[in-house]
């Protein structure tokens, strides 16, 4: 039984982590499965379904490792698997998706495999309905089980809530902060495809013709393997001028909007301020938006930008940023870092430009890695700290209840 718990509650452990870590890539994938069935849900109806889901996945799975609520937590389990694992077989039988997005883009695998993995959760959990309760040891006491539960959920909120403000604090897509912006080989016939779907109509598109009709829905990439390469395909009108806009020799900001009609306008405030400084600094300041050259035009009105903007495909864009406004610093064509807009506040930027001068973009962020580190950090210690009280406490209890009965024992 420990056994099962400790494999069966890692596998949700990890794979609610990783949709809560790329909240926005979760948000992504639901919206697919609605696509399919049809449906076009608010934005704010499918994160709050991102988000209860992958909190679900990782509490119970927390919970179930601990030993917490053995009966409680298999059968909620089990009944999220009722749901699951004949919608796994469909996506097995149709295949309408490539993934099913069960982790993810840390591990992505086939329907099939991922409908055998349903088959072999549920089947533990019907094992674990039957016997966990039996099993009484468990890490923490039915006493204080809730306040474990408790720490869970606020741990896992506020990872979600960072990720989906901020950025991915683990990046598994091909862009994380340190990597090339691009890499391509020259060499490679191995060329990116789009797929979008049309109603019953499947069809493939390169990245120079892209559908323009709205009907069209983006399914998935294909090809680009064996390239090596994360380009991006940056165009000005119908001219691909990737490698004369990513400039592998100087520092550049590259302002990314993924999806312009729900780019918020009030943050052309701070990126109209980041991009006089930038000049000031001689740092290249760049917009790439998903839109062809109206909504540019349109968006140059509005936002009353004096840089130079580009188009790019609405996928890649995703691949390389989460959030809808976002900002990438690139230094010699390496990203140093990348954060949503909504993130920073504009009256640090000349505070940072008066301090540290030009070299002010380092400064404005620091390393993901350490923000993980620092909320994982306050979690674990909070459980260990309460495991370390509870061990005390018993050992206290013991020690009277020994004493008591020495005491009774020498009264006689």
């Amino acid at each position: 039984m420990w056994i099962l718990r400790v494999a069966v509650g890692v596998v949700f452990i990890y794979s609610g982590f990783v949709k809560a870590d790329d909240l926005w890539g979760f948000i992504y994938k639901l919206e697919e499965y609605f696509s399919i069935c049809g449906l076009s849900l608010p934005r704010s109806v499918t994160w709050t379904f991102a988000m209860l889901t992958s909190g679900f996945e990782f509490i119970c799975g927390l919970l179930l490792l601990c030993g917490c609520y053995k009966r409680s937590v298999p059968i909620l389990l089990t009944s999220m698997m009722a749901v699951m694992l004949p919608l796994t077989l469909y996506l097995y039988i149709a295949d309408p998706i490539e993934d099913c997005g069960c982790f993810g883009d840390a591990i992505v695998i086939s329907n099939g495999v991922t409908f055998l993995k349903n088959v072999v959760l549920t089947a533990a959990l019907v094992v674990l309905i039957y016997w966990n309760h039996r099993v009484r040891q468990a890490i923490f006491k039915p006493d204080i089980q809730w306040i474990v539960a408790t720490v869970s959920m606020v741990y896992i909120v506020v990872l979600g809530l960072v990720c989906y403000n901020v950025q991915p604090l683990i990046d598994f897509r091909p862009y994380p902060e340190g990597s090339a912006m691009f890499a391509h080989d020259e060499e490679s016939d191995d060329e990116i495809m789009f797929i979008y779907s049309n109603g019953d109509e499947v069809r493939q598109f390169s990245a120079d013709n892209l559908p323009s009709d709205t009907t069209w829905v983006f399914v998935r990439r294909s090809g680009g393997e064996n390239s090596g390469s994360n380009r991006l395909g940056i165009y000005d009108d119908d001219e691909d001028v990737t490698e004369d806009v990513v400039d592998v020799d100087r520092r550049q900001f590259l302002l990314v909007i993924p999806d312009l009609l729900r780019a918020d306008i009030s943050n052309s405030y701070f990126i109209n301020e980041l991009s006089r400084l930038s000049k000031d600094c001689d740092i290249d300041f760049v917009g790439l938006l998903a839109t062809d050259m109206v909504g540019i035009e349109r968006w140059k009105d509005i936002s009353l930008a004096d840089y130079p903007c580009y188009t790019v495909e609405d996928t890649s864009l995703k691949e390389l940023v989460r959030g809808n406004v976002s900002i990438v610093y690139v230094d010699n064509g390496i990203i140093i870092w990348k954060r949503t807009v909504s993130s920073f506040e504009t009256s640090e930027l000349t505070y940072l430009k008066n301090r540290f001068g030009c070299d002010f973009p380092i400064h404005m962020t620091k390393p993901l890695s350490a923000t993980l580190i620092e909320i994982t950090s306050v979690f674990a210690g909070f459980l260990l700290l309460l495991w370390i009280i509870q061990i005390s406490v018993i050992a206290i209890i013991r020690k009277k209840e020994k004493k008591t009965k020495t005491k009774a024992a020498s009264d006689k």
